[in-house]
């Protein structure tokens, strides 16, 4: 009989323990980081990069801007703009270059201009397209040449290499059609 009490009492000790939820996951926060190498956000993850070097200056009445920074990851950008009358009206151009360490050591570095005739970019690592690896035929090549030139099928020249057929005089006796 002690053996059942003493069972029972220790089954409704555990029973009758507080039981232990897992704890609430921390509210999100944002901050924004300090700068430099030494400090940062509480909580945040990952490294703090210094910023090596960071130039701005402010859009000016014309419309003008430059900035460039660099890090001390390799990171780095710098661009210049200002506005520029098209036939539109008023629209903006600019000019710049960033450029970062690839994971195999390579420095990539892209040139580019964004203006009137579009975003043009410039930089080594930009896919070519392949060399065509046939000839292009000798007939193409007249037609290529001809549409270069300007010229235009009336103007008696489209085919170089035959002289155009004299006009004939309109003819006054017709045929019925079959």
């Amino acid at each position: 009989m002690n053996t059942v009490l003493l069972l029972t009492t220790l089954v409704s000790a555990c029973v009758g323990a507080p039981q232990y939820a897992a704890p609430a996951p921390p509210s999100p926060s944002y901050s924004s980081p300090s700068g430099g190498s030494g400090g940062g956000s509480r909580g945040s993850s990952g490294p703090h990069i210094a910023i090596i070097q960071d130039n701005r200056s402010p859009i000016d009445a014309g419309g003008a801007y430059n900035f460039n920074f660099e890090t001390a990851n390799g990171i780095s950008q710098s661009e210049s703009g200002s506005s520029v009358q098209t036939a539109e009206g008023t629209g903006s151009a600019m000019t710049g270059e960033y450029s970062f360490t690839l994971p195999d050591g390579q420095v990539f570095t892209m040139q580019y201009v964004a203006d009137q005739n579009g975003f043009q970019a410039q930089s080594p690592f930009l896919p070519v397209a392949p060399v065509n690896p046939h000839p292009i035929p000798a007939h193409a090549q007249e037609q290529i040449l001809f549409a270069q030139s300007g010229q235009t099928p009336d103007s008696g020249f489209y085919n170089p290499g035959r002289a155009a057929p004299a006009p004939s005089a309109p003819s006054s006796s017709y045929r019925r059609p079959n």
